[in-house]
This record gives C-alpha cells, sequence and structure tokens, in this order.
C-alpha cells in the first residue's frame, strides 16, 4: 500500500514529460514557421525597394529579370508556408487530442488519489476496529471464565438440590404407597370383621380366630419366582463356524439390537430408521412378519416380556415405547426424559421398567399404573440397564462415566448399593444364566466378567483384532453360561470360553457382514448366534451341519 503513491507520481512525470517532447516538435515547426514569415517579410521588402530601384535603372531588361526570380522565389516559399502551416494544424490537432488524454489521465489519477486516500483512512478505522475488539474479547474471555467457575458452582448446587428433590420424591412416593397399603389394610380388617360376624350369626358354636391372618393376601417368597435358565433346561451350547442366513432388514443406518423370543421361534431388531421388526424363524432363515411403528427417532435397546405379550424400546426421540407383540399396537408410552433414551429393560418379575439415557437420570415406571414411582441420579449418561434376576427388586446400569451400578429399587435411599469401575465406558450389560455374575463390554476392547454380590471383577477377555465398533455395542452369553460373545469394529465376531478365557472361535467375514456388528443375541437353545451390523444387515450363525 505504501508504494502506489510514488507510482502515481511516476505516472505524472512521465505523462508530462510525453507532453513536454510533442509539444517540443510543435515548437519547432512554429519556430520554423516564424523564420520563414521573417523571411517572407524580407523578401516582400528587397522586393519592394528593388522595383523601386528599377524604375530608376536605364536597363528594364534587367529589372524585369529580376522581378521574375524574385516572384518565383516568393512563390516557392509561400508554397513552403502553406505546407508548414498544414503540419501546424495538424500537430494542433493531435495536441488537443494529447492534451485531453492527459486531462482524462489527470482525472483518472486524481480520483485513485482519493480512492487510495480512502482506503488508507478505512485501513486505520479497520486497524482501531481490530484493536478494540481484540479488548472486548480479552475482557469478555475474563468473564467467561468467571462465568464458567460460576457455572460450576451452579451445577453443583443444582446437581445438590436435583438429588435432594429425588430424595423427596420417592419418599413422597413410599408415603403414598404406605397410605395405599394401609387403607387396603384397613377394607381387609373391615371385611374380616364383616365375614366373622356373619359366620357367627350363622353358626351355633363360637368360632375361634387365632389372629394369624389379618387379610386375603398371601406373600410368596422371591426364591419361588426363581426359574432355572432356558439353557440349563437345553443342555448344550455349540460353537458356530458359517453363516447360514443374511437378510437387509433396515431401511438405513445400524441394526442396535437384536434379540430371540423365548422359545427362539421370532427374532426382533431395532434399527436407527425408527421401525422395530418381528421375523419367524424356521429352518434357518428369517420372514419378517410384523412391523411396529410409532417412535419418532432411531431405537437403541429392545426387552421384552412374553408373559404379558409385550416388547419395549428404548428411542431417541426421548420416549419408550410398549408394543402389543399381536397386533402392532403401542400399549404404553412412557415420557418423562428430557434427552435420549440409551437402554430401558422390565425388571421386579415384570411388574415395572427401568429406563435411563443421555439426561443421567434413571426413571423407574410402575406398568400397572403408566406413571413414575422413582427417579436416580447417577450424574452420567446411561448407556444400558439390566434386570438382576437373580436379586428380587433390583437392577444394574452401566455409564459413560466408566462405572456399573447396582441398584435396590426397594431401598429408601437414592445411591447405588454399590458399583464397580472399569478403564472406559460400559456399553453393555448381559447377565449369566443363573448365576450372580454379569458380563459387561468395556470401550477400551475388552470384556469383564464380575460377581455383582461383591462387585469384583472375575475374568477379563480381550482379542489382537477386536474392537468395540459403538457405544451401544453389546455383548451376549450363552444359554448354559459356557461362552461369551460380542462383534467388532472391522466386522468378526469373537467368541470366547467364559471360564478358561480362551478364544474359542471367530466367524469370518466372508459372506457375513460387511460393516461394523453393534448387536448380537445368542438364540436360546444354544445352537445359534444372530448378529447385526451397520450396514442393515442381520447374520445367523450355525454350525452348518
Amino acid at each position: 500500500m505504501m508504494e502506489e503513491p510514488s507510482s502515481f507520481r511516476d505516472v505524472i512525470v512521465e505523462r508530462l514529460q510525453q507532453r513536454n517532447r510533442s509539444q517540443s516538435q510543435i515548437n519547432n515547426y512554429v519556430t520554423t514557421y516564424k523564420n520563414l514569415v521573417e523571411e517572407y517579410k524580407n523578401l516582400s521588402i528587397r522586393l519592394a525597394r528593388q522595383q523601386i530601384h528599377g524604375q530608376w535603372s536605364s536597363s528594364p531588361s534587367t529589372t524585369n529579370h529580376l522581378s521574375s526570380d524574385v516572384s518565383n522565389e516568393l512563390l516557392e516559399e509561400k508554397r513552403k508556408v502553406k505546407i508548414y502551416e498544414q503540419e501546424i494544424d495538424k500537430l494542433k490537432n493531435d495536441n488537443n487530442i494529447l492534451s485531453d488524454t492527459v486531462k482524462k489521465k489527470d482525472t483518472e489519477i486524481n480520483r485513485l488519489k482519493q480512492e487510495l486516500k480512502e482506503e488508507i483512512d478505512a485501513k486505520g478505522l479497520l486497524h482501531d476496529d481490530y484493536l478494540e475488539l481484540n479488548l472486548r474479547a480479552n475482557i469478555l474471555n475474563e468473564k467467561l471464565t468467571e462465568m464458567t467457575k460460576d457455572y460450576s458452582n451452579i451445577l453443583d448446587q443444582y446437581n445438590k438440590l436435583k438429588i435432594r428433590e429425588v430424595e423427596w420424591y420417592n419418599v413422597e412416593v413410599e408415603r403414598e404407597n404406605q397410605r395405599q397399603r394401609e387403607k387396603m389394610l384397613q377394607e381387609a380388617l373391615g371385611k374380616n370383621i364383616a365375614n366373622r360376624d356373619d359366620n357367627t350369626s350363622n353358626k351355633e358354636g363360637p368360632l375361634i380366630n387365632s389372629g394369624d391372618s389379618i387379610s386375603s393376601y398371601e406373600y410368596i417368597g422371591d426364591d419361588q419366582y426363581k426359574l432355572p435358565a432356558l439353557g440349563m433346561l437345553s443342555g448344550y451350547d455349540l460353537l458356530m463356524n458359517k453363516c447360514v442366513e443374511k437378510q437387509k432388514v433396515s431401511e438405513s443406518d445400524d441394526v442396535t439390537d437384536i434379540i430371540w423370543s423365548k422359545d427362539g421361534d421370532f427374532l426382533y431388531t431395532s434399527s436407527s430408521d425408527k421401525i422395530l421388526r418381528r421375523f419367524k424363524y424356521d429352518n434357518e432363515k428369517i420372514t419378517k412378519i410384523n412391523t411396529y411403528r410409532k417412535a419418532k427417532k432411531g431405537l437403541n435397546r429392545l426387552d421384552i416380556c412374553e408373559d404379558k405379550g409385550l416388547i419395549l424400546g428404548a428411542s431417541n426421540d426421548t420416549c419408550t415405547y410398549i408394543w402389543n407383540i399381536s397386533n402392532e399396537t403401542v400399549r404404553y408410552t412412557f415420557t418423562g426424559h428430557t434427552d435420549a433414551v440409551m437402554s430401558a429393560k422390565f425388571f421386579d418379575l415384570n411388574k415395572k421398567v427401568a429406563s435411563g439415557g443421555r439426561d443421567r437420570v434413571i426413571k423407574i415406571w410402575d406398568l400397572s399404573k403408566q406413571q413414575i414411582i422413582r427417579n436416580y441420579l447417577p450424574g452420567t449418561t446411561i448407556l444400558d440397564i439390566l434386570d438382576a434376576t437373580e436379586m428380587a427388586s433390583c437392577f444394574l446400569s452401566g455409564h459413560v462415566r466408566k462405572e456399573v451400578h447396582l441398584w435396590d429399587e426397594r431401598s429408601p435411599s437414592s445411591e447405588s448399593q454399590n458399583f464397580i469401575t472399569f478403564e472406559d465406558k460400559v456399553t453393555s450389560l448381559h447377565e449369566v444364566p443363573g448365576t450372580m455374575q454379569v458380563l459387561c463390554s468395556i470401550a477400551d476392547e475388552t470384556l469383564s466378567l464380575i460377581d455383582i454380590r461383591n462387585m469384583m471383577e472375575l475374568h477379563s477377555y480381550s482379542a489382537e483384532q477386536f474392537r468395540i465398533s459403538s457405544d451401544h455395542s453389546k455383548c451376549t452369553v450363552s444359554p448354559n453360561g459356557r461362552y461369551i460373545a460380542t462383534g467388532s469394529a472391522n466386522g468378526l465376531v469373537f467368541i470366547w470360553n467364559i471360564q478358561s478365557t480362551k478364544l474359542e472361535k471367530i466367524l469370518p467375514v466372508k459372506d457375513a457382514h460387511e460393516g461394523a456388528v453393534v448387536s448380537i443375541a445368542w438364540h436360546p437353545l444354544g445352537n445359534y448366534l444372530a448378529t447385526g451390523d451397520k450396514k442393515q444387515t442381520v447374520c445367523i450363525w450355525g454350525s452348518g451341519c
């Protein structure tokens, strides 16, 4: 920018020099013309003198001869003068044109000078604005730092208040339940008294009441509900070696979850395309027979309650949907979360539902009343929830904050009963049938087997090519609890021996998965394995016999 004024000066000097050169030629012509005019005048004077002198001369022939020579010379000079005048006119025209050009150039130079001045002024203003904005940015950064500290303090206070709110809510729910129990007890006592009065009036002898029973309800111990694992009834687990069925099941994105029915005759899949699908499994082939729609965003996790004919789906649209399996209609819609629901499961003998997700809150729903009965605040995103079937009214949750928590819904405390911490986020949980052991999928490319009674790690499983594919990658356990399996980001499926931690099998990608495997489920009879990937594909693995 600083070199432009000197270049304009050079242009002006050059234009002036060109004008001087062109005008110097005109000046030469003008000077020559003046000389000719002077010479012409001199010749005219000489001619006049000779004519006067000839009048006094005695020889007229000589005079005539001199007059003729002078006339010829004058004519020649007139001709030259005329030529010079024409050239002078031409040069004047050229000079006028050049003068106009110089004026235009001068005007353009003045305009460019003005623009240059404006640019310099604008640059100065921009520099001043930059300094001012830089100063403001520094001030705002200082304010941001202070506000960040204030935000952290407010967030801590909010979490404390939220915990108090949850505790208060749980106390109120417990009070309401206590009031309902007292009301039911009073009603039962009233009915017993009325029945006793009726019996006393109808019978002759006195009625002896031991007082052992005050209501018509009978308590059934938790262990009476326990059933042996289905795998124990089936009697065997098999190692698969080939893909016997491959089918593209969704319109787009990944197959986020996959589960079998208890008898193994049906397969359920959820996808990021918001649709839950039901397939008939027969003779190593799957055929779609039902489609369940309602979710506005993708589904993350599934759970099934075949006793009541229900299937559950946790959705990214902040809702948990429960469908009737038979007619594809939505039976319940649980809304209460403020962000995506990553997982939801039936628990406590399928009487309740536990759900959690990115809003860092676990909600307990009463299935019969269709309402929230309790909240837990773990303070971190929940990636998976598991019903602890061997522990009544208990469930587990896996978190982004690298922890697995054990919760007891009967406890008045809003804190978890126990927890274990890993090296990375916990993406999936699966119970080992008939035991107090749970398999955890960890984002550090390992699987971990824990005992939920003391939250201690029993075994760890890993392999060289094994890579966790996403935050919702699933793991599974065979029905007899002999093997564990999970999918990898490279499309492979890995199977380990649960006790020896030996890598028993790697199922190949040939004629199988073309994308990362994110969902997996073992057939209830132990002889098949279903897997889903990020390329909308479901594969059924068998022995190939």
